[in-house]
């Protein structure tokens, strides 16, 4: 494994979902701090390997690939039952493990994404296979709302093959308001049990407005780096340049064969081609009204392309397709050897990561630190997963995703502030270093990480105004 195998805060967010569900706290539905990112599934999968292997970076990426593999065995199943070659099967199957946009999210937990992907695979086979009787029409109500409540970005994309699927099964009215009514229904019913009763940040966008042009020119300059998975959160990460143009060429000829399948197939496969393409549409409209730069956003769209040649390789002629999606699976597999270069964090250390949080959880027990403030919003979500229940930590904030390690935090320095400490990534300080008492204090541990302990409490409390 290399030194960058570690886990992002929204990760550690779940994980502490999970812990939560294991100590009978209730059943979480929602990412905390927000009330939407449906993550029950992704809780439940995380709980069961902190069960088996503990709180650490397994149980999270486990959680994640046993969802994924969910969605990838359905795709398999797909592929056979519509007597699809083995050759062709099996580099569908190689191709979709390595895909670069799902490479890390595949085995990643994050509020919603891997159990769309999930969702999107059950939904993928029940589309291409089963006939719309009412067990089906039943089951893809439930897995249609799961996939938009965890997230919409990539729900929109699936619609084509649920349109087209009612179209040829022909199916009633009355099938048709069976399916929007279960849906809906779940969908009030998640909102009114399990809605978070604080919202940490609420979603900002802005629809029909001008600056949306702005938005979306901003929003572009991320589509290559949301396709390869080569950013952390609204950064960049540097992509070789060989990987670069391989990336572009994989696309051309996954367009190149879309295109080439529409012209020669049948009027009811191209009516899911335009259905996607309008789809298409409606998610780069949906990604103009954000203005934050984040590359995430296209995660749902190339998810979209990626099934619809999927879709188109089922239905086209096995001569014509096998050439391709075997070349298509080698690019991507030439692809892996660029994978070492992703990242999970901005700061970046050629050095183990997890042994390096290890070092500093050491350090702060070993000086008898009982709650730790994290001058880094999201460090602190990492460390309150892996020690959290032990020595709780926050952020300067006034709410948190949770509050439960922010409360037991300020508890502390209220009452023992000797037992306070301020920990955060080694030249990250948020302002503290104005403080000469802070400067003279800072304590590098594993080159990555500083504590600094006998802390002023009038410091911590200036700085939660400072930073409000």
């Amino acid at each position: 494994m290399s030194n960058d195998f570690f886990f992002d805060g929204d990760e550690g967010i779940v994980g502490i979902m999970a812990q939560d569900f294991l100590l009978g706290k209730g059943i979480p539905i929602y990412f905390y701090g927000q009330n939407y990112g449906f993550s029950t599934l992704e809780v439940f999968s995380t709980a069961f390997f902190i069960k088996l292997f503990g709180s650490g970076i397994w149980a999270l990426r486990l959680g994640g690939l046993l969802l994924f593999s969910v969605g990838l065995t359905f795709i398999w199943k797909t592929l056979n039952e519509t007597k699809t070659s083995k050759v062709i099967s099996i580099s569908v199957l190689i191709l979709l493990i390595t895909a670069p946009t799902w490479i890390l999210w595949g085995g990643m937990v994050r509020g919603g994404y891997v159990t769309a992907f999930m969702c999107f695979g059950i939904m993928f086979y029940i589309t291409q296979v089963k006939e719309a009787n009412w067990k089906w029409v039943i089951i893809s109500s439930v897995i249609g709302v799961c996939a938009y409540e965890a997230q919409p970005l990539i729900f929109i994309p699936l619609l084509p093959f649920i349109i087209s699927w009612m179209q040829i099964q022909k199916i009633s009215l009355k099938s048709l308001a069976v399916f929007l009514g279960i849906a809906i229904f779940i969908s009030l019913i998640l909102h009114y049990f399990g809605a978070n009763d604080e919202v940490w940040s609420a979603p900002k966008s802005i629809l029909f407005d001008f600056s949306q042009f702005q938005n979306l020119k901003v929003q572009s300059e991320g589509i290559i780096y949301g396709y390869s998975n080569f950013f952390f959160f609204t950064m960049n990460v540097p992509i070789a340049i060989w990987w670069y143009v391989l990336l572009i060429v994989s696309l051309i000829i996954i367009v190149a064969f879309i295109v080439y399948f529409t012209l020669k197939t049948t009027t009811r496969n191209k009516r899911v081609v335009l259905l996607m393409t309008l789809c298409l549409m409606l998610s780069v409209f949906l990604i103009s009204s954000v203005s934050l730069y984040s590359p995430r956003y296209w995660l749902g769209f190339f998810t979209g392309i990626l099934f619809l040649f999927c879709f188109a390789v089922i239905h086209s002629d096995s001569r014509n397709s096998r050439r391709v999606v075997i070349g298509i699976a080698i690019l991507y597999c030439i692809g892996l050897v660029a994978s070492r270069d992703m990242k999970r964090d901005w700061y970046f250390v050629d050095q183990n990561e997890m042994k390096m949080i290890s070092e500093l959880y050491e350090e702060v027990n070993s000086r008898n630190i009982k709650a730790v403030f994290v001058a880094d919003p999201v460090l602190q979500w990492k460390w309150n997963y892996l020690y959290g229940r032990s020595i709780p930590g926050t952020f300067f904030s006034e709410k948190e995703r949770t509050n439960e390690f922010r409360d037991l935090a300020f508890e502390t320095l209220e009452k023992t502030p000797q037992a306070t400490a301020i920990i955060g990534l080694y030249g990250n300080y948020v302002g503290l270093d104005e403080s000469e008492p802070f400067k003279a204090k800072v304590n590098q541990i594993a080159v990555k990480y500083y504590i600094v302990d006998e802390i002023d409490k009038a410091l911590i409390e200036e700085t939660v105004l400072r930073l409000k």
